[in-house]
């Protein structure tokens, strides 16, 4: 029927809506025919309730009947399932560790509605 979990290896996974979500895992996409490598990793945010914190949205695996998408919201990889099971493509699970890029020192004049000060 659809792609299997062993089509992707195991990975971690939590239902939302009729998808899985994994958790703060990047996945890894190499074509061994041209060689190519691709990465979809999820998309870290600061947390909004805890400033300073950093937090990930985590990419979204739905299987079908002859592929397997891989979303996080921004960056979509389709995986036919012929790919897979030819071994044309690999995919492999990584760590994802969600960080915050360094902010410039800014001034609090005029005011930016970032929401550390409480206001």
């Amino acid at each position: 029927m659809g792609i299997r979990q062993r089509d992707l290896g195991e990975f971690e996974t939590r239902r939302v809506r009729g998808e899985k979500k994994t958790g703060e895992v990047s996945y890894e996409i190499t074509d061994k025919r041209t060689g190519e490598i691709r990465r979809i990793d999820p998309v870290s945010y600061e947390d909004p309730m805890h400033p300073g914190q950093a937090k990930a949205m985590p990419v979204s695996v739905t299987k079908g009947e002859n592929r397997v998408i891989l979303d996080n919201g921004y960056k979509k990889e389709v995986l036919e399932k012929g790919d897979l099971d030819a071994g044309n493509l690999v995919v492999r699970k990584l760590p994802f560790v969600p960080v915050l890029p360094k902010e410039k020192p800014r001034s609090c004049v005029p005011c930016t509605g970032c929401g550390r000060c409480s206001w």
